[in-house]
């Protein structure tokens, strides 16, 4: 897989499987915007899950606390 398959699979096709295609899996109006800030490139990100750095996490557009260290 390509590296924007690997990441469409993990966003809008994780948003599906799960039955929330229709609000969730896209930063786009009318969608709960739900994501996290991470301190790597973008294209290392999917290799190794388990060692990115989060430094925020956000669920329907309001940071969440701040993340423990």
């Amino acid at each position: 897989m390509s590296l924007p398959e690997v990441f469409s699979a993990m966003t809008v096709g994780a948003a599906h499987a799960l039955g929330y295609e229709k609000s969730r899996g896209v930063l786009a109006p009318g969608y709960a915007a739900d994501f996290f800030v991470a301190e790597k490139n973008w294209d290392e990100f999917f290799y190794d899950l388990n060692s990115i750095p989060i430094s925020s996490v956000w669920i329907d557009a309001k940071k969440t606390r701040p993340l423990l260290s």
